[in-house]
């Protein structure tokens, strides 16, 4: 993908915050594959709204930021 799109800026948001003591995913899995990716993670909930801003409040200032570096 990086050769079509370059780097983008990303945010990993992990839904169902509500929902955490049935998650699937550890704490730890989570973090692992945001510093796979290089990214913030914010644990979200769709039902609840926690975090849902902020994680398009982050992507739009990575967003934000990467269009100053490229001009």
């Amino acid at each position: 993908m990086e050769s079509v799109a370059g780097k983008v800026p990303v945010v990993l948001a992990v839904n169902k915050k509500d929902l955490v003591d049935e998650a699937a995913y550890r704490a730890e899995d989570i973090q692992a594959v945001a510093n796979r990716i290089v990214c913030p993670h914010l644990m979200t909930s769709a039902k609840t709204g926690e975090n849902v801003e902020v994680v398009f409040r982050a992507l739009g200032a990575r967003v934000a930021q990467r269009q100053l570096q490229i001009a």
